[in-house]
């Protein structure tokens, strides 16, 4: 391998770990006085440039191209005809919010081709730091403390990290009593978001040989994940053993889960208008969660062009959020897909799916069915949570670990049939 290559690999991980970063709200807060949040943004940039100067051959796809161009003007056209304040401060606020996936977009389009060998432990930095959030987590959980500031200045930055036996999970210490555990979340904010993580890198190092020190670090994140008290966390792990186990190399089984599960998506705001809150009254978790949705979608309009290119939700959610508190503060939309509906529209979950599903098929292509139960196992987990960050990481992480672009073979049937 030559050097430029080493480096390459290096860089990759570098990127997935300073999303990781954005995305935990306690860093985030903590950082602010360093400036440190300001800082990963140009370093992200400068990563993925150099990325494209070292290495020595790329492929150009027409359509991860088109998907980054369409998104970038979606997201003009979303904010300039729904804006909460200021047009331009609102698109860069939104862009940082979509990081990932418009990082996704760009190696889809100039895909820097790193080939990988079997028994090559890319992104071992990205398990590193997993485990170091783990490690941190199990304390958190043991001692029954944060061990991190759960407030600055009287606002919470962490979300539902204690969990109240019989009653759920609170960012509110206040609301404490005897019968009381504190998730394992690490730095990340929440157990949702060092759940997310145990679960990429268990992705990550189940691709490795199989070693003694393997399966260790594999348990680690497992147990991390179990202690995250996370359920959405807990059913998607289940899920990706499942189909990792189950489906094998079933191809056919691994795209129509795919695809029926973005046509869930797709319809959730229809499902959830018809499901009656009586039947979730002993689940307030989840009904919690449909209140959400529901509450946004009396206050939101749904004319025609709203429908195509959503509402500006993510920089107007909080202005239209409802006063009332409940177990964890105002309501909020906790499902990726409706999200990126109210936010960006049915063009947005188009755009993405476009992307997502090129993905998703090039990785059943290699063999990577790894890889491909981990972006199942993320878009289970996105029904009862917005994660769309982590849809991104998932697609980053994919792409880097993939030997061919994604429109190798599209072009090489094309090519056989012209011969």
């Amino acid at each position: 391998m030559t050097q430029n290559q080493w480096i390459v690999k290096g860089i990759q991980p570098f990127i997935i770990i300073i999303f990781f970063v954005l995305s935990s709200p306690t860093i985030v807060q903590l950082t602010q006085s360093n400036f440190l949040t300001k800082l990963l943004i140009p370093i992200l940039f400068l990563l993925i440039i150099l990325l494209y100067i070292l290495t020595t051959k790329a492929f150009f796809s027409v359509r991860g191209f088109v998907c980054l161009v369409l998104f970038l003007l979606l997201v003009g056209f979303s904010i300039a005809s729904s804006p909460s304040y200021s047009v331009t401060s609102e698109i860069k606020s939104t862009l940082v919010r979509y990081l990932p996936f418009l990082f996704m977009f760009i190696i889809l389009w100039l895909r820097p081709i790193t080939k990988h060998k079997i028994g090559d432990r890319h992104f071992l930095l990205v398990v590193c730091f997993g485990l170091i959030e783990s490690v941190l987590g199990i304390f958190q959980f043991v001692l029954k403390s944060p061990l991190l500031p759960t407030s600055i200045n009287g606002q919470q930055i962490v979300s539902s990290i204690y969990y109240i036996v019989g009653q759920g999970g609170t960012g509110d210490s206040s609301l404490l009593n005897a019968n009381y555990l504190v998730r394992a979340s690490g730095t990340m904010g929440s157990g949702l978001g060092l759940g997310i993580l145990c679960l990429c890198c268990i992705a990550i190092i189940e691709m490795w040989p199989h070693t003694k020190w393997r399966n260790m670090i594999r348990g680690v994140f497992y147990l991390t994940s179990f202690l995250t008290l996370t359920s959405t966390i807990i059913v998607g792990l289940i899920f990706y053993i499942i189909t990792k186990r189950v489906y094998k190399e079933k191809q056919l089984l691994y795209k129509w889960t795919y695809y029926s599960l973005w046509f869930i998506g797709l319809v959730s705001q229809w499902i959830i208008a018809k499901i009656p809150d009586s039947i979730f009254e002993k689940l307030p978790t989840l009904l919690s969660r449909f209140d959400g949705i529901k509450y946004y979608e009396s206050v939101l309009s749904f004319g025609t062009k709203n429908i195509l290119i959503g509402q500006n939700f993510s920089n107007r959610w909080q202005n239209l959020a409802n006063a009332t508190m409940n177990i964890n503060g105002r309501y909020v939309v906790d499902n990726f897909f409706m999200y990126i509906f109210f936010d960006l529209g049915l063009l947005g979950l188009l755009i993405i799916f476009i992307a997502h599903r090129q993905i998703f098929i090039q990785s059943l292509r290699e063999d990577q069915y790894i890889l491909a139960s981990l972006s199942l196992s993320i878009l289970i987990i996105g029904f009862a949570n917005n994660i769309s960050y982590a849809v991104g990481i998932a697609g980053f992480i994919t792409l880097c670990s993939l030997n061919k672009s994604p429109d190798a073979y599209e072009n090489l049937k094309e090519k056989n049939n012209l011969l």
